[in-house]
């Protein structure tokens, strides 16, 4: 095990075929080799390598062809630098993350830039592992373990469906009923405090269960009235228009300058969400079933 955090930085000194296998000789730079055996691991680039020779400046390593054709050590050249870490003992402390050493694919570096004293990096995952990553997790890469700040998929989502596109179609669905002239609490159950159920039922089985549990007439008129209130075409632009904000890095040099000045666009923004007559009429009627706030998953009074 490894803990993501270099110690040296190291060359490859050569590379060669033996038996139809690889070795590899790879220059230690300022690593301590002196409690290294023969046997013991060395993390390279993030690579889980076993030591098969030891010598005064440099340690060679036998490589699998599949290790070469699934890792970046299959592209490293003579004189190609590489990160180097010693396998952690049971009795160290744990500086960084835990890291097995076992490469799980090849990403693409496809952004570079500096954000005050920090560097922003940009990284372009398979798409098999792209599941797997999740923002505020850690990831390694060539051996150096990283927090990941955001992914791209994960802030389309909430951007466009999740956060920004349910709360938009809830607001207009309650406006849309009060000014029709229906009283707030029967158009607030209608279009926020009844989406707990539809999603739990997604949730559970998908739409194809959600269908399945409502009224053949709410089914109907979700194939009608559905692509009328969401226009695929006009939707779909919009939001790719999103995707391309975010990909671009549009919307985080956005939000790091509204960060920078005090977060005032965001903060009025939010406050006038809060005056808005959904959140007065939602707050009463949950006065009114105590039995949900036993079940708050985040009560804001506390935390």
């Amino acid at each position: 095990m490894f803990t993501g955090i270099i110690e040296a930085v190291g060359k490859i000194e050569s590379r060669s075929q033996e038996y139809g296998e690889w070795k590899l000789r790879i220059a230690i730079g300022s690593l301590d080799m002196s409690d290294v055996a023969i046997g013991a691991s060395i993390s390279v680039s993030g690579c889980c390598l076993t030591v098969v020779e030891k010598l005064k400046s440099a340690f060679t390593a036998d490589v699998s062809n599949e290790t070469m054709r699934c890792t970046a050590l299959g592209e490293l050249k003579l004189g190609s630098r590489v990160n180097l870490e010693k396998a952690m003992l049971a009795t160290d402390r744990f500086g960084g993350h835990i890291v097995s050493g076992h490469v799980d694919g090849v990403g693409q570096m496809v952004k570079y830039e500096h954000e005050g004293q920090s560097i922003k990096m940009t990284f372009k995952a398979p798409s098999a592992l792209s599941k797997y990553v999740a923002a505020k997790g850690s990831i390694c890469i060539d051996g150096t373990s990283l927090t990941v700040n955001e992914v791209e998929n994960d802030l389309f989502g909430e951007h466009s469906v999740l956060c920004g596109g349910l709360v938009e179609l809830m607001k207009n669905g309650y406006e849309t009923l009060v000014e029709a002239g229906y009283e707030p609490e029967m158009a607030y159950f209608e279009t926020v405090h009844e989406v707990k159920l539809i999603v739990d039922l997604i949730y559970e089985g998908g739409i194809a269960n959600m269908n399945y549990s409502i009224s053949n007439t709410a089914e109907y008129g979700e194939y009608t009235s559905g692509p009328k209130i969401i226009n695929k075409e006009e939707t779909k632009k919009r939001m790719k228009e999103v995707l391309n904000r975010i990909q671009s890095g549009e919307f985080t040099k956005e939000w790091m300058n509204e960060c920078k000045n005090g977060q005032k666009n965001f903060l009025q923004t939010r406050a006038k969400l809060a005056e808005h007559p959904i959140e007065k009429v939602g707050a009463d009627l949950r006065a009114m079933m105590p039995w949900i706030t036993k079940k708050k998953l985040v009560d804001s009074d506390k935390n």
